[in-house]
């Protein structure tokens, strides 16, 4: 809905200055001459889009007689003044989390008159597509970085129901809210839950009823063979960036490697013709990836939903031999005694490197392999049901994102 966009003839469309005080928070660096007090006090990271971080509070010096001034009230909609473009105006509420608690000049807090206009009504209205759209409107704009300031703020349109209505479309998507925080909650449980799991069952301590056999120590290199990655760049490589196409040939990159998948964030693709003259390269599923820099550890397991693709520079690939599961082998790699090791072996001084080499020597303790099948297929099954958990919440979240825009804009009413 735009800013010139009808409503239902029973709102209003105000400024916010007019239903709610804007209060400006306190600057860091000066010197106090007074008497004086430490208090804590909020910074943008502490406010997220609909919560507060508060794992990290700092403290901060101001004269006692300026406490009032900063301090936060029960009720106030704390927004951020921008930064990222995804921080431009996201906030939350404050209900009273910290004792006397201040907040920096880079977090507004918006204190409503709560006879007319609801602290989460104008919460969940500044952080819907309405608000971000006002913010982004009027923005002070830079590559990647935009930021609002008090009068703009100010001049923030409130579309204004009765506070009964208010009341009504804040409850509606409170229940949105509970069942997506339920559905992480969920999500959050099983990943723990898996991550006990993985330190039992990949290091033996635990094993499936049959199996007694001693583990075999090896080397990475013993059971997977490495294969050379396609190199990009502008220096004798085999593929340009100009090279890239809209539609094609995905190129696996580093930052792809996600949580043992491969996500395709960097969506670098080659013709066809391209990927065919370099077939040989193409990756087969199965195939185990690891990123050379950056994140030490950071790998993916190739399946049949990557394919066709291709391994590109800054990458490293290796095949598991017919002895050895691709599964079992790729959860293991995500040990926290594998990844210590690759960080102790990795080389370089301003950003840690893996080769073939290191990758090579890297070693690992593997059962029989119908027990790798087994503790392979058992992680798939979990993370499946991660997976699904994991998409029920990002629907949960586009049906609110839905409800918001037709709720918060009275394009739907919610009956008495």
């Amino acid at each position: 809905m735009s800013k010139s966009g009808t409503i239902p003839t029973s709102w209003a469309r105000v400024r916010l200055d007019s239903v709610a005080f804007v209060q400006t928070g306190i600057a860091k660096g000066k010197a106090v001459h007074e008497p004086s007090i430490e208090l804590p006090y909020l910074r943008v990271a502490n406010v997220q889009a609909g919560y507060l971080n508060l794992n990290e509070i700092k403290t901060i010096e101001l004269p006692t007689r300026l406490v009032t001034r900063y301090q936060l009230k029960q009720g106030d909609v704390l927004l951020t003044e921008g930064g990222d473009f995804d921080k431009l105006g996201r906030g939350t509420v404050w209900n009273s989390q910290i004792e006397c608690c201040l907040h920096q000049n880079h977090v507004f807090a918006v204190r409503p008159n709560h006879n007319v206009l609801s602290s989460e009504f104008l919460s969940y209205l500044t952080g819907s597509e309405y608000g971000r759209r006002y913010f982004l409107s009027c923005a002070k704009q830079t590559t990647n970085l935009a930021s609002i300031n008090s009068s703009q703020l100010k001049a923030f349109p409130v579309l204004l129901p009765s506070i009964e209505e208010q009341k009504r479309i804040v409850a509606v998507l409170k229940q949105a809210d509970t069942a997506i925080d339920l559905t992480e909650q969920l999500i959050a449980a099983k990943q723990q839950r898996k991550k006990g799991l993985m330190q039992r069952l990949l290091t033996g301590q635990v094993r499936f009823p049959g199996f007694d056999g001693a583990w075999e120590k090896v080397n990475l290199g013993k059971i997977a063979i490495e294969h050379d990655g396609i190199k990009t760049g502008p220096f004798g490589s085999q593929l340009h960036a100009s090279e890239y196409v809209e539609k094609g040939v995905p190129v696996v990159m580093p930052k792809d490697l996600v949580n043992l998948r491969v996500s395709h964030r960097t969506i670098a693709q080659v013709s066809q013709d391209k990927a065919d003259k370099l077939s040989h390269q193409l990756l087969q599923e199965g195939d185990i990836i690891f990123g050379r820099r950056g994140e030490i550890g950071r790998c993916a397991l190739i399946t049949e939903d990557d394919l066709p693709s291709l391994c590109g520079t800054g990458c490293l690939r290796f095949r598991p031999t017919s002895s050895i599961d691709s599964s079992f082998i790729a959860y293991l790699l995500r040990l926290p005694k594998t990844i210590a090791w690759l960080n102790r072996n990795a080389v370089g001084q301003t950003m840690l490197n893996l080769n073939s080499s290191i990758l090579r020597d890297l070693p690992l303790d593997i059962p029989e392999l119908a027990e790798q099948k087994l503790i392979g297929d058992f992680f798939e099954k979990v993370d499946s049901e991660i997976q699904l958990l994991q998409q029920k919440r990002d629907l949960l979240q586009q049906q609110k994102k839905g409800l918001m825009q037709q709720l918060l804009t009275g394009k739907v009413r919610v009956p008495v």
